[in-house]
């Protein structure tokens, strides 16, 4: 039997009869893998590694561009950044929801981590954090920490945006950056040391406080 997901509008008003409502069906396949809405509509990856952006209504559903991968939808104001894999490497994407809109902003990064922060989109490659201002050539390095000898390949595992500062996870240590000075920076060993060295780490911020969880690799 063929499956498909079904994307289901659910009207909280009280006294609303019929409240749910397909609006529409993932052409692709029944499976999404990341979903995030800008500017009034909603961003897809499909389970084929496809690119949709649709309204909301029935067969709106839009494909943006063919990827080998995409990953990391994030909101960028009334647009999405995302990296998308089309050839041999990963580059840093933008899209307004339409084909023409939707276009590489570099070519040169290999990116695993998005962050948006004093209204401009960070990244990471590796062992660097850049920015960029959401146009073709504006990306800028803002920092390097050094590798270290370690069995695993010398990467910023994390960066989240944290009040007026950005927070990265890199071999058991938090550093921290003002999104502009290239000065290496890490917060107390006191609460850092401890974790684990080459482990996946995931981050979330609540009530202006970083909680992250240490997953170690096996």
């Amino acid at each position: 039997m063929k499956k498909f997901l079904f994307i289901i509008c659910i009207s909280l008003l009280v006294g609303v009869s019929n409240a749910q409502v397909q609006v529409w069906t993932n052409p692709e396949s029944y499976q999404i893998r990341e979903i995030v809405s800008a500017n009034n509509k909603i961003f897809y990856i499909s389970h084929q590694q496809n690119l949709f952006c649709t309204t909301g209504n029935e067969n709106s559903a839009i494909k943006l561009g063919d990827f080998f991968e995409v990953n990391h939808l994030t909101v960028f104001g009334d647009k999405v950044v995302f990296f998308a894999i089309t050839g041999e490497t990963s580059a840093i994407w933008i899209s307004d929801g339409t084909q023409a809109g939707t276009f590489e902003i570099s070519k040169e990064f290999a990116g695993s981590n998005i962050s948006i922060f004093k209204n401009k989109i960070y990244f990471t490659s590796s062992n660097s954090i850049y920015s960029c201002d959401g146009t073709p050539g504006g990306v800028t390095k803002v920092l390097t920490v050094p590798p270290r000898d370690q069995p695993y390949p010398s990467v910023i595992l994390s960066i989240t945006a944290l009040d007026d500062k950005l927070i990265y996870y890199y071999y058991g240590q938090l550093g921290v950056t003002d999104g502009v000075s290239s000065t290496i920076k890490f917060l107390s060993d006191n609460a850092t040391s401890k974790l684990i060295t080459g482990a996946y780490v995931t981050t979330a911020v609540v009530n202006n406080k970083l909680f992250f969880q240490i997953i170690q690799r096996l």
